[in-house]
């Protein structure tokens, strides 16, 4: 009996460098029926030279040229072309351990889920292993949206996951085009509608961070998105009753961290559209803000009678767990 066919799409642009690792990731896996989705995004570069030169090598592999219109829209133009049965994403700077795609379609098969999750690491500027659980977690779809709020074992970026395509068709998910960290706007409502979602223990996405991509700047724009995007979350979920608190902590931890990462023009934005203060106005209407412990109380005591003591305790904290860890 054949098995059951997997889409693999990755966006392409500006990654020369880079492209041949990824792709020779793909085409080793243990997996071997692949359907590999190369979305030449108009790259100007010898990625679509490369991306052809593939395609003439292995016939799962599928080529797509288009116009430039950034990573969502090439990611949506590779779900309308994909036939397989479960979709997986890879960016085209990273690569995969070569049992990545056999060990997350197991999962969807052990639980009869409809994403499955397996843990990353970080490599290039930093080196550093995720988190993944002891053991594999069977969630329904509010445990596993609680876990996302919280940034624990479920991250929200696209990669490192498989998913039913049929989330994708049938609730007409797409990535929001012209918007950057995305995957903020869309994988909780991938999540919102699953029955079952599994987080393995094994790790095997290698995530490249380096100065020149998108996710590897530290802009304001990155700072700013990533405030405006957990604020449509927590819009999304501000009514509900078993998420909306974590929802609401969510965004109070994205916006307390840009004070402390000290980005200029990011905390003029914050500080001029008052988006702390309206934040935790909201909270109080809905009874969020009461149910904040003790330490996130006090953190906002620091905050609003010392910036400066606040940032700097914080930073420390921070080299400090770095300095443990590794």
């Amino acid at each position: 009996m054949k098995s059951t066919l997997i889409s693999i799409i990755v966006p392409v642009y500006k990654v020369e460098e880079y492209i041949n690792k990824c792709v020779d990731s793909i085409i080793n896996q243990t997996y071997k029926n692949l359907e590999i989705i190369l979305v030449d995004d108009g790259s100007p570069d010898n990625c679509p030279k490369i991306c052809d030169e593939y395609a003439k090598k292995d016939s799962r592999i599928k080529v797509i040229h288009k116009p430039n219109g950034g990573l969502s829209d090439a990611r949506n133009r590779g779900i309308k072309e994909a036939t397989g049965e479960y979709i997986g994403f890879i960016d085209s700077d990273d690569y995969i351990d070569e049992g990545m795609y056999e060990y997350l379609y197991e999962l969807i098969k052990k639980y009869d889920a409809d994403i499955s999750i397996c843990g990353h690491r970080d490599v290039g500027l930093v080196n550093r292993e995720g988190v993944v659980p002891n053991e594999e977690l069977k969630l329904n779809n509010i445990e596993a949206l609680k876990i996302l709020a919280e940034d624990g074992v479920i991250k929200n970026h696209a990669v490192t996951k498989l998913y039913k395509r049929s989330l994708f068709i049938d609730n007409n998910i797409e990535y929001p085009v012209g918007k950057i960290m995305e995957d903020i706007l869309t994988t909780y409502k991938l999540i919102e509608k699953s029955k079952v979602i599994v987080v393995g223990t094994k790790t095997f996405y290698n995530y490249l961070k380096r100065e020149d991509s998108i996710t590897g700047k530290k802009s304001a724009q990155r700072y700013i998105s990533h405030v405006e995007n957990s604020l449509v979350q927590f819009e999304h979920f501000k009514e509900n009753e078993q998420l909306g608190f974590y929802f609401f902590k969510n965004v109070f931890y994205v916006i307390m961290r840009v004070y402390i990462d000290d980005n200029d023009e990011a905390i003029k934005y914050l500080d001029d559209n008052r988006i702390l203060e309206n934040h935790l106005e909201l909270g109080k209407e809905k009874g969020y803000y009461n149910k904040l412990g003790i330490v996130d109380k006090l953190r906002l005591i620091l905050f609003k009678r010392n910036r400066k003591l606040y940032k700097s305790f914080f930073q420390n904290r921070r080299k400090l767990i770095s300095k443990i860890k590794g």
